[in-house]
């Protein structure tokens, strides 16, 4: 039987910082979220002290929900894909941290090898469909080659170097960072050019986009000067990706997707 950790809010702001994600956030996307926090500065510094103080320690009554939907989440997601639990593990355990509902935007995600869960999301309904699209994604961070094979050769991505993509529009203010795609290294070629997959964060509201890559005069280079367009809105993107309609912004959204409905789809009541 699997044990389940519940960090406590200390162990919790230690994943924040051992993890790159609030080094990951550029500047720009520092002052989106000075904005929805209220916050005086955009200094990182002061966002990452706010993340810090925005841990918090699980209820009893709250260990006491959570538990029995979790290791139901095990099995399920062990059923449909055998031997994969023992890669979720930290020190023989599942970690679970959780944090203030206003933070990211209540997202639950992975930091390091552990699961993040907000206030609001552990008493959803659909909280063993979270817990086991997370555990995806922790799957995804031990076995990164067997994902990698599947991004290239099932939905047609090509790995790019994040380093090298050059996006001159405004929408380049806007972009997201994705504590469970923290690079966005994967592009894919639809009928009229390659494009990158990204989330933009417009009007308080987040919109799955995607940017038309152009080769640079530099080498290795790629330039996204247009305005992005709608990742749902492209027929042609929807078809590569068998037709996931949920996280369309980055292949490890996709496949956690992808399964997280095929093991509920395939669920015997």
């Amino acid at each position: 039987m699997v044990e389940v950790h519940f960090l406590s809010k200390h162990e919790t702001r230690q994943e924040y910082q051992k993890s790159p994600y609030l080094q990951t956030i550029s500047s720009k996307e520092l002052d989106i979220r000075k904005n929805k926090h209220a916050r005086r500065t955009n200094v990182r510094v002061d966002l990452m002290q706010f993340y810090y103080n925005s841990t918090l320690d699980f209820t009893y009554e709250e260990k006491e929900h959570i538990e029995p939907i979790l290791k139901q989440a095990l099995f399920r997601l062990e059923n449909h894909f055998p031997g994969v639990n023992q890669y979720l593990l930290f020190e023989n355990k599942l970690r679970i941290g959780k944090v203030e509902g206003s933070l990211d935007w209540h997202f639950p995600y992975t930091l390091n090898m552990t699961i993040i869960l907000s206030e609001k999301v552990i008493n959803q309904d659909t909280l063993e469909r979270t817990l086991i699209h997370e555990m995806i994604h922790l799957h995804q961070k031990t076995q990164p080659h067997f994902y990698e094979e599947i991004y290239t050769n099932s939905f047609g991505f090509e790995k790019i170097n994040p380093e090298k993509v050059i996006i001159t529009s405004d929408y380049e203010n806007n972009l997201i960072t994705n504590p469970d795609a923290l690079r966005r290294e994967w592009a894919i070629q639809l009928y009229d050019g390659l494009y990158l997959p990204a989330i933009v964060y417009i009007n308080k509201q987040h919109h799955d986009c995607l940017f038309r890559l152009k080769k640079s005069s530099n080498p290795g280079y790629y330039i996204s000067d247009e305005v992005p367009s709608v990742a749902k809105s492209r027929k042609d993107y929807l078809e590569m990706i068998q037709n996931c309609n949920q996280q369309v912004d980055h292949p490890n959204e996709i496949i956690a997707c992808i399964i997280t409905s095929n093991i509920f789809k395939n669920m015997v009541i």
